[in-house]
């Protein structure tokens, strides 16, 4: 397990599998390796706001794969109130291309 990464979706532990793809370790749903590098780097670097906003709200319960807790969503934003990272530049990876159940 690589310690600091959570599952977006559950906030259950997640790991890099053998070919850097991201796994939730609860249901076994896979992120594709290009995103799970980008989400893991993002974890591991101090929180920033690009600025960028969806045109609507996802309607997830999104947990924050840094520190697991659940982040809110509104105005176009998804971040955590705790670690206080901003998730919403993930939101097409997680909710398109992450088949979690």
């Amino acid at each position: 397990m690589i310690g600091v990464l959570f599952c977006p979706r559950c906030g259950e532990p997640a790991s890099l599998n053998e070919s850097q793809e991201m796994t939730c370790l609860s249901t076994g749903a896979t992120l594709g390796r290009g995103p799970s590098l980008e989400l893991l780097k993002w974890a591991k670097s101090e929180p920033w706001d690009d600025g960028f906003r969806l045109k609507i709200d996802t309607g997830v319960q999104w947990h924050c794969p840094s520190c697991s807790n659940s982040c809110q969503e509104s105005n176009g934003k998804i971040w955590c109130p705790n670690c206080h990272r901003f998730l919403t530049p993930f939101a097409f990876y997680l909710t398109e291309l992450y088949p979690h159940p």
